[in-house]
């Protein structure tokens, strides 16, 4: 059987929990703890993780009665037609060069260490490329061993610039040169030490795992505590949050000098992983438009599988606006503090439209801040201490529901309280809905509270009528939900105990207001022209950037 191990990009990252792991000359992992190579491994062990003996013929194939047969690419396929034939390397790289039409340079072990494994370097290549010719190389291994094993092919998506394939005979690494270069491998003339060295060197990014599943709770968060390490790289150092998609924590990414990134840990379980996979689309293609993070949505640095689990490694950042709100007791942020963060939500919401991709979820957990630091002051009015924001520059988290124009649209998004009209309407949505929750994530900075705070949707209807007015006859018309409707008007009963509630709650929006200035006048006006019943009519998110509320923010 031969399987596939990758470098760099490491070996969960690329493979099924059930495949099994050969990759550098393991031959057995099962049920045992996974093992992690590290940068301490001297000679002896090391040695391990190589194939050995060296007893290699010049030829790819050598005749079983021990004569060696100089084979062509095209001669090795008739030699197997006889039988006999033994997988060897010199043909491969035939095979390769022609096949492939590239510059391919061949480093061999050398013979003092009698080890089985060669590197192949792939000049002048790409790493789809570079993942093409170890498909290639499986698929010549299979046909000329008549090797009709399912599980013998290369597992995953995602290759990065070093590749392993084992054989069974001999284990080898395909690489871009870069890589080599990297990892300082000399071409041809290597002696014992820089073998050892450049091998270590690779061998301490590789993790080795197994068809066992780590330790998972019953919800299928992954099991850990701080100072756990994964991937022999990322150290936990604490739980940032939990949510349905599982956990992040804030760790130590010894691949990063030591910088702290936060990690997302999906859940084992499979929708969530398949959701983490779009997201993970949508942060790649973010990344792609954004090389240089200055859009304001967060940043992926990469992913990885992990015991059945996805793993998702972003740029550190601070507390939720809604953390900052709630731990500050509820006070409102100030207008300017609105001001600031509204432009930058509009901003990174004008670029995620721009490329077609609406994010969904917007809400005040999903805003975060880069810095969370401030200052403290005694606040007469709630008399308590306040908390002062030193900076109020955030950027857009959460990603997982976000939604490109030509992908399935759900029937239902957002959260409830930020979830447009036309959304609980089933009147199908596109990019307004993201302008309608922006507008309720304002008012809530603005009041310190949730405008919105509805238990189901027609109750939620009722707070959208008493606030904004009555829902347009059209949408009434149009809507499946009929039974919201009675004689082409919300049927809502006002006596009832929630429509007692929602009268003592709910004001039209102007009455909310808290002071007459223009500033928050301008606001308002923002805000209405945001919450907007019908989509055609919402303002679109780039027209908010030129609203005069931010006019301030223009003149700096």
């Amino acid at each position: 059987m031969a399987a596939l191990g990758c470098g760099r990009c490491v070996l969960t990252r690329l493979f099924n929990a059930s495949v099994c792991y050969r990759a550098a000359g393991l031959h057995t992992l099962t049920n045992t703890h996974p093992l992690l190579l590290n940068h301490t491994h001297d000679a002896a062990r090391f040695s391990r993780y190589l194939r050995k003996p060296r007893a290699l013929s010049r030829a790819l194939f050598s005749n079983t009665d021990g004569s060696d047969a100089e084979l062509t690419a095209r001669d090795s396929y008739t030699q197997q037609q006889h039988g006999g034939a033994v997988f060897n390397l010199d043909v491969l790289v035939s095979l390769l060069r022609e096949e492939n039409a590239v510059d391919i340079c061949v480093i061999r072990v050398p013979d003092e260490l009698k080890y089985t494994d060669h590197f192949i370097i792939v000049s002048g290549s790409s790493t789809r490329h570079l993942r093409a010719m170890a498909q290639y190389a499986i698929k010549v291994y299979k046909f000329l061993r008549r090797d009709s094993d399912p599980h013998t092919h290369i597992e995953g998506q995602d290759c990065d610039d070093w590749m392993c394939i084992d054989f069974g005979s001999m284990v080898v690494h395909f690489m871009l040169p870069e890589t080599r270069e990297k990892f300082q491998l000399e071409t041809l003339e290597m002696g014992v030490t820089g073998v050892y060295s450049a091998c270590k060197g690779f061998l301490s990014c590789f993790c080795l795992s197994h068809s066992v599943r780590h330790d998972d709770d019953d919800d299928g968060h992954l099991l850990y505590q701080d100072g756990y390490v994964l991937q022999d790289r990322y150290e936990i150092v604490s739980t940032l949050g939990e949510g349905t998609f599982g956990k992040v924590v804030q760790c130590i990414d010894h691949h990063r000098q030591g910088s702290h990134v936060a990690l997302k840990i999906i859940k084992n379980v499979e929708k969530y992983k398949e959701a983490a996979q779009l997201e993970i689309n949508v942060l790649e293609k973010i990344k792609e438009k954004d090389p240089e993070n200055k859009q304001l949505c967060v940043c992926m640095y990469g992913w990885f599988q992990y015991g059945g689990h996805v793993c998702i490694s972003f740029e550190l950042l601070s507390l939720s606006t809604f953390d900052f709100l709630k731990q500050n007791n509820y006070i409102p942020y100030t207008l300017e503090q609105v001001r600031h963060m509204a432009y930058q939500i509009c901003s990174a919401v004008e670029f995620l439209h721009a490329n077609r991709l609406t994010h969904t979820d917007l809400k005040p957990e999903n805003i975060l801040f880069i810095n969370s630091e401030f200052t403290t002051c005694y606040n007469p009015d709630k008399q308590c201490e306040e908390r002062v924001l030193k900076d109020t520059a955030v950027k857009v988290v959460d990603f997982g529901s976000a939604t490109f124009d030509h992908e399935h649209h759900s029937t239902v998004v957002s959260t409830r309280h930020y979830r447009a009209p036309e959304v609980i309407l089933e009147l199908g949505w596109s990019q307004p809905c993201d302008v309608w929750s922006i507008g309720c994530i304002l008012s809530e900075y603005y009041l310190g509270y949730t405008l919105f705070q509805a238990h189901d949707n027609r109750e939620h209807l009722a707070m959208m009528e008493i606030i904004q007015g009555p829902i347009p006859c059209r949408m009434i018309r149009k809507t499946r939900k009929q039974k919201y409707f009675s004689g082409g008007r919300l049927d809502w009963d006002k006596n009832s105990p929630a429509g007692r509630h929602v009268t003592l709650t709910c004001k039209p929006l102007s009455q909310y207001l808290l002071c007459e200035s223009e500033d928050h006048c301008q606001l308002f006006n923002l805000l209405e022209m945001m919450l907007e019943f019908e989509p055609e009519r919402r303002l679109s998110i780039s027209s908010s950037l030129h609203h005069p509320f931010f006019s301030s923010l223009h003149n700096l």
